[in-house]
């Protein structure tokens, strides 16, 4: 197996070529030095580390784009870092504060890297992150003066789609618009809960920015950020049964091959109830209902009165459990403890509603528990975040909740400072999706900071960031189409049955780990290059560039939301 790199190897590459990522290889190439950092660059205050690794010298020669020398560097001791198994030494170019494009060598070699300081390098990375959304609309045909290249007819209506026994009900319904979940066509109101929950909380905080924002979406009345988030909840909000519980996914039976959407013609079903989803709605409705409340008053109105219902029949069905039936096989978003989840949207109506002396506040101080980095299945984090910013409501809460925010990202800044990258990863959490739980960590970072300003939260939120942006072990930036050396053959089936050589841009995928889940079925047969990516023991560099793995190079709604709330909070 190799390591392939070096620009004329990444221009030239087309999806039918591989391109295998591993620490080992074989050849002249890998004495060469590898310099790591965010290929999008760098603004002009920004702190700027860049890493070295294999470094046969103790300096580097920086180039203005004039051509002359800006200065010579030194590079720092070696750092290892076990998780890949490798070391690195680390530049510090803070000092070069002008914008430009500068060329970066080593004494007496021949390579070269060009290092970018702008304005704001980070635009992009935004705009294109949360355009992802548009590109995963169901139901709804992409025009080329949307989409682009990618544009594609529609799929998916589902204005008719079968009840399966799971939901108890019989017949047929309607469920028609929201997102695709990942690099499947399914749709899933778990996931969905903690997605919509980060691009609402994007707005909250920064709605004077995308006021006017926009990336090219079908026009609205609403600003682009809200018309998206809004394609979503209207097809949530079909997803509720008559006596308040909630759907947990609308999907096929089996996942389809890689074909467009609209050559996906298997029946689709709505298929089970549980605590989870319901509460995950009641979340997002209460929230929403806040949030377009001064847009639409109706609507807002309908929100809430989904929320309570839901909320409701959770608090009356608190331990009903998604199983997976045994004709379905696509994905479970199975949870054994909904606590969190009623924790969240506990935090959600007692806002919505304003009433501090109902079930809410009781549910709140009953199911308080240690701050945990939000995932799909783990959620308490985003009641807390809730609560930290509107303090006054939840009175001591708000209070405590604030105190555990910081107390967190203390811990994390603490982790990261003995990290070589500046991340507070642990061997521990590269787990499926390892890039989103980076993404997570450094929004922890960006909540403590507005509760209690501290340069350090923002400078290793920075460097989470340029992790995902090509400043880790991989050299690779996992944002398709954002760097010289991005994610190429991203698990995502319009993306692999499009026939055009580059990706949907925008889109972050899962990232390495060396749990192997697509390559341990026997009865899953996958390629000879994702039966070989994976090396226990060094899971920051168990990935591969290929579309056949879902478990390290699938994309998500869940992954692109934090992706695209971290680059907006950090422009």
């Amino acid at each position: 197996m190799f390591i392939f790199f070096g620009d004329f190897i990444f221009k030239t590459m087309r999806k039918s070529f591989l391109f295998t990522i591993l620490f080992v290889f074989c050849g002249s190439l890998w004495a060469q030095t590898q310099l790591f950092y965010n290929q999008m660059g760098y603004k002009p205050e920004q702190q700027k580390i860049i890493l070295a690794n294999k470094a046969r010298f103790d300096s580097i020669y920086v180039y203005n784009s004039k051509g002359s020398l800006q200065g010579v560097f030194p590079l720092a001791p070696k750092a290892f870092w076990d998780a890949a198994r490798d070391s690195v030494r680390a530049i510090d170019l803070s000092a070069i504060k002008d914008t430009g494009t500068y060329r970066l060598t080593f004494p007496m070699s021949s390579q070269s890297y060009h290092l970018r300081i702008s304005n704001n390098p980070l635009q992009t990375v935004t705009d294109a992150a949360l355009k992802f959304f548009y590109y995963q609309r169901a139901g709804e045909a992409l025009p080329e003066k949307y989409a682009g290249k990618w544009h594609r007819p529609a799929g998916h209506p589902d204005t008719l789609v079968y009840m399966h026994p799971s939901s108890g009900e019989k017949g047929t319904m309607s469920s028609a618009k929201g997102w695709y979940d990942a690099g499947d066509y399914g749709k899933y109101i778990v996931n969905s809960g903690i997605t919509t929950y980060t691009l609402l909380t994007l707005w909250e905080e920064q709605s004077e920015k995308f006021k006017k924002r926009r990336w090219n979406i079908p026009e609205s009345t609403l600003p682009d950020l809200l018309a998206e988030t809004r394609y979503n909840l209207d097809w949530m909000l079909t997803m509720q049964s008559k006596d308040g519980g909630v759907y947990h996914k609308m999907t096929a039976l089996n996942f389809c091959g890689s074909i467009m959407p609209h050559e996906d013609t298997d029946k689709r079903y709505v298929i089970g109830k549980s605590t989870t989803a319901a509460m995950n709605f009641a979340a997002v409705m209460a929230y929403a209902s806040r949030v377009y409340a001064p847009f639409d008053a109706k609507y807002s109105q309908t929100m809430l009165a989904a929320a309570k219902k839901a909320y409701d029949w959770g608090l009356e069905n608190p331990r009903i459990i998604y199983h997976q039936p045994g004709d379905v096989q696509t994905g479970q978003y199975s949870d054994q403890d909904p606590k969190d989840e009623i924790f969240w949207a506990s935090a959600e109506m007692l806002l919505a509603t304003q009433d501090t002396k109902g079930p809410y506040m009781k549910q709140l101080q009953l199911l308080q528990a240690p701050i945990r980095i939000p995932s799909w299945q783990m959620v308490n984090a985003l009641g807390y975040y809730t609560m930290a910013r509107h303090p006054k409501i939840f009175g001591s809460l708000g209070a405590r909740a604030q105190e555990l925010i910081v107390a967190k990202a203390d811990e994390l800044v603490k982790v990261s400072q003995q990290n070589p990258y500046g991340i507070s990863l642990d061997n521990g959490d590269f787990v499926w999706g390892s890039n989103s739980v980076v993404a997570n960590f450094a929004i922890a970072m960006v909540q403590a900071h507005r509760i209690k300003p501290k340069a350090e939260y923002l400078q290793y939120a920075h460097r989470h960031l340029d992790y995902l942006l090509g400043q880790n072990p991989l050299g690779l930036s996992y944002v398709t189409g954002m760097g010289f050396r991005s994610v190429l053959n991203p698990h995502h089936r319009p993306s692999e049955a499009d026939g055009i050589d580059a990706p949907v841009p925008g889109m972050l995928a899962g990232g390495p780990h060396d749990g192997g889940h697509d390559i341990s079925e026997p009865h899953n047969p996958v390629p000879w290059q994702c039966k070989e990516y994976r090396v226990i023991g060094f899971p920051a560099m168990s990935f591969i560039d290929h579309r056949c793995s879902y478990a390290t190079n699938e994309v998500a709604i869940n992954w692109n939301a934090p992706l695209g709330y971290l680059s907006a909070s950090l422009e």
